[in-house]
């Protein structure tokens, strides 16, 4: 007992005699009779600069702790921590090391040689004593580098034909974490993502286009991170079957029609609307302004996935109401020559207006020399004739209403065709006269020749003198002033002595 006081003695000048003392036996006692116990490291594999905390499990009644750089020699130890007077600090101690209730040693801005193994002593109130040692490795800071992601076969799956594989590529040394992150959040397995066992590589079977999007995975150790750069994957999918908005079908003439035609695509579809099969745009709106009736129909939205080729498309039908029939009119010759082509034209005001004719009351219908085009707006008589004098009435329609024209009067010129004379007794008068008619329109006018020689003052009826000097060759002339056209008939005429009137003699 005497040579235990005397050390005692002889650390008094640099230590408290009691706690010295307490630490002295702890560290005698400790070994002989300690207990192994296990330490902790946090985190397991610290990096340079950062920290990490060593723990050592056993019993929590503490009533001291000795801390050594390596093996459990005085000129090893870091600190003595006791728990009725806090930490006392050895040669080991560097300024970093921070002792804790629960015996921990904490060290702060980690240096590669704090490499090593670390020995706790611990002596619980009761006595007992349990003992503790650990190999810590520090690891350079330049180990931890920023990863990279790579795509295999192609950042650009076709959707639910291809998949594709995601790899981080790490380039540091040591025993490092792997974590997947997409647009931000962090990814695990599912039904059609799985992971490697260390998690380097990440597999999308069947790709989706919901699998679209930014991965990137994330390095760690012992608290340090790093998580590379973004890598857009982006699935080829659709076109699907193409919306026309707005689905009215119904429009007014002169309005304006605007359709957006929209489908869900990767890439951008490409779009092509038709009218009719006749293509009208190359973009996904279409707008027509002051549309007329001729732009109704079947529009057509066709899209295509410029990379897969794929089509799809939709048709909406519109019409577009006209306005009401109004104006109509006809024009043309009133005034025409047998034989000549002319054309009656038909207008109105209106839209999709289709046109029909009639002579008086009788609806006309092309053939023979009658002929209708553009529509029916022309009536055309090629030639026309005699017979196609008379008025004529256009009727113009639409689906909302019709209406006719005014009748327009037409008369055909013609003649005169050859005379023919008759010879006319007026019982009365006791005269005979020759009669000379033509057809003619307008009417002919009449003279007459005798022989050759004109008959002055007289016109298409002529009266005679019974007398035999009147026999001879009577000739009617009849002329058109109108046509310029001449047509002459002659009869030859004997007379033979003086006619009497045999009527008025008696017996």
């Amino acid at each position: 007992m005497m040579s235990w006081t005397y050390n005692t003695l002889r650390w008094k000048s640099s230590c408290p005699v009691g706690l010295l003392a307490a630490a002295v036996l702890s560290c005698c006692f400790l070994r002989t009779q300690a207990q192994d116990i296990p330490v902790t490291v946090n985190p397991p594999q610290p990096v340079e600069g950062q920290e990490v905390t060593l723990t050592p499990g056993g019993s929590t009644d503490i009533f001291s702790c000795n801390w050594f750089r390596g093996e459990d020699l005085p000129p090893n130890r870091i600190f003595v921590y006791i728990s009725s007077s806090g930490q006392e600090n050895g040669p080991g101690y560097t300024g970093r090391e921070t002792g804790g209730s629960n015996c921990s040693l904490h060290i702060r801005s980690l240096t590669l040689n704090d490499t090593g193994k670390y020995t706790v002593l611990k002596t619980t109130s009761m006595g007992l004593s349990e003992k503790g040692s650990v190999q810590i490795q520090v690891l350079a800071a330049e180990m931890l580098k920023k990863p990279t992601v790579s795509a295999f076969p192609c950042p650009y799956p076709v959707e639910g034909t291809e998949s594709v594989a995601l790899t981080c590529e790490n380039h540091s040394g040591g025993s490092i974490q792997i974590r997947w992150f997409r647009n931000g959040s962090p990814l695990g397995k599912s039904d059609r993502v799985s992971l490697s066992r260390d998690n380097r590589t990440l597999s999308i079977l069947s790709a989706t286009r919901d699998d679209a999007g930014r991965y990137q995975c994330e390095v760690s150790n012992s608290g340090i991170t790093e998580i590379s750069d973004v890598k857009f994957i982006d699935v080829i999918y659709g076109p699907e079957t193409p919306m026309i908005r707005p689905t009215e079908k119904l429009y007014k003439e002169h309005s304006d029609l605007s359709l957006v035609c929209k489908v869900d695509a990767f890439p951008d579809a490409r779009y092509t609307w038709f009218l009719n099969g006749i293509q009208c745009g190359s973009q996904s709106n279409l707008l027509i302004r002051s549309v007329t009736p001729e732009h109704s129909g079947n529009y057509t939205c066709q899209v295509t996935n410029v990379l897969t080729l794929q089509e799809r498309n939709t048709t909406l039908e519109i019409e577009v109401e006209g306005a009401e029939v109004r104006d109509v009119r006809v024009t043309g010759p009133s005034v025409a020559t047998e034989d000549q082509p002319i054309t009656l034209t038909c207008s109105a005001v209106g839209s999709s207006i289709s046109y029909s004719w009639f002579k008086g009351d009788q609806y006309l219908e092309p053939g023979d020399s009658l002929v209708l085009t553009n529509n029916h707006q022309n009536l055309t008589f090629n030639p026309c004739r005699r017979s196609d004098s008379g008025d004529y009435t256009c009727r113009a329609s639409n689906s909302i209403s019709s209406s006719f024209s005014e009748p327009h009067r037409l008369d055909i010129l013609y003649g005169p065709d050859p005379p023919v004379i008759h010879q006319v007794f007026e019982r009365e008068q006791l005269k005979l006269y020759l009669s000379c008619r033509a057809n003619s329109s307008p009417a002919a006018s009449y003279i007459w020749f005798l022989n050759g020689k004109f008959l002055p003052d007289q016109t298409k009826r002529l009266p005679l003198d019974l007398a035999s000097e009147y026999s001879g060759n009577y000739t009617c002339q009849a002329e058109n002033g109108s046509t310029q056209h001449l047509r002459n008939t002659t009869l030859e005429l004997e007379v033979k002595g003086r006619w009497r009137n045999t009527e008025t003699q008696k017996p």
